[in-house]
């Protein structure tokens, strides 16, 4: 462990203590960088780096005999394993047995847009992202009523337990739903250098690759676009092969943009507001004509945003032209972009 950051050691020896696993991994900060993982020695492909056992995890089943996990499921959905851990974050925050874990977490997350002034936040003006932001902390505002309509005694920062739940928590299909103490130092690389799951209930990580010494041990997130990156963890990646665009039919003037944030979509979706004809009617018809032409778009629910995979500018251009196009005259046989 490197003193860089002192919290890091007092977690790695309180998972030891738990009968937890910590090979060759440190703590490091580089000037002008982020905290990271990075490899303390050579490290050989399979080697076992972490393993956390049950104990020093916290799940959803933890709730059990804490909260009446039934009505918070009906109440938050599909977000309930969230809402549930977030309330274990806030309820262990001041537990003397949780102190190293909750010492290591940031005490804010001012990258995060939904932490954003409202002059930072006019940055994103004309892209889905700015809605997104807007919805989400409608969400956690609604969510923060409900469990008090409960009775569920909330003390703490619900937005920033939230958000660091929404940020760390490890979860895949078949693999449980978990906060994994250390392991949640992992910073996003295109290509995971590690492989993790839980067998008997210890969350174990294991390199995928050699990794040098020195070189920091970085997780795939998954396929994501920079403006969803932005949402859910806060940072952006340079050079992201992921870009897509979010359109929401429904909306008079519907084209709103979900792709990297920089890229100066308000242009673009000011004149589109602008043009004649753009109402719902010709956004669904130029949608399904987009989805004819062999562009991959999925509609996720119902009246819900249709995501269209590929460069927002010609998604959006080509969107823009067959809706006005079909304004005029009806749809056309025009290959989409």
């Amino acid at each position: 462990m490197t003193a860089d950051d002192p919290t890091a050691a007092g977690l790695a020896d309180w998972i030891r203590s738990m009968g937890g696993f910590v090979g060759a991994l440190e703590v490091r900060r580089p000037p002008g960088g982020v905290r990271g993982l990075y490899a303390g020695a050579d490290i050989a492909a399979g080697d076992v780096l972490l393993e956390v056992p049950r104990r020093c995890q916290l799940t959803p089943e933890d709730a059990l005999g804490c909260v009446p996990v039934e009505a918070v499921r009906a109440l938050a959905g599909g977000m309930a394993d969230h809402v549930l851990l977030a309330l274990l974050l806030l309820r262990t925050a001041d537990d003397p047995a949780w102190r190293p874990f909750h010492d290591g977490l940031p005490a804010s997350l001012p990258g995060h847009p939904l932490f954003w002034s409202d002059a930072d936040l006019a940055w994103l003006d004309g892209t889905s992202l700015r809605r997104l932001v807007e919805d989400r902390r409608s969400l956690l505002e609604e969510e923060l009523r409900g469990l008090r309509a409960l009775g569920v005694a909330v003390v703490g920062d619900w937005q920033r337990a939230r958000t660091l739940v929404s940020s760390r928590v490890f979860s895949g299909e078949g693999a449980g739903v978990a906060l994994v103490p250390f392991a949640d130092l992992m910073n996003h690389a295109f290509v995971s250098q590690v492989t993790w799951g839980f067998e008997a209930e210890r969350f174990v990580l294991r390199a995928r690759v050699p990794i040098r010494a020195g070189d920091e041990v970085c997780d795939d997130y998954g396929q994501k676009s920079n403006g969803r990156l932005l949402l859910h963890y806060g940072f952006t990646m340079p050079d992201n092969p992921e870009a897509e665009c979010v359109v929401y039919p429904w909306v008079l003037g519907p084209f709103r943009v979900r792709a990297r944030h920089d890229e100066g979509s308000a242009e673009l979706f000011a004149a589109l507001q602008a043009a004649p004809g753009l109402l719902e009617e010709t956004c669904v018809a130029a949608l399904a004509r987009l989805r004819v032409d062999g562009g991959v778009a999925v509609t996720e629910n119902e009246r819900s945003a249709v995501r269209v995979r590929g460069d927002e500018r010609r998604v959006l251009e080509w969107l823009a032209r067959e809706a006005c196009f079909t304004a005029r005259s009806g749809p056309r046989g025009e290959a989409g972009p």
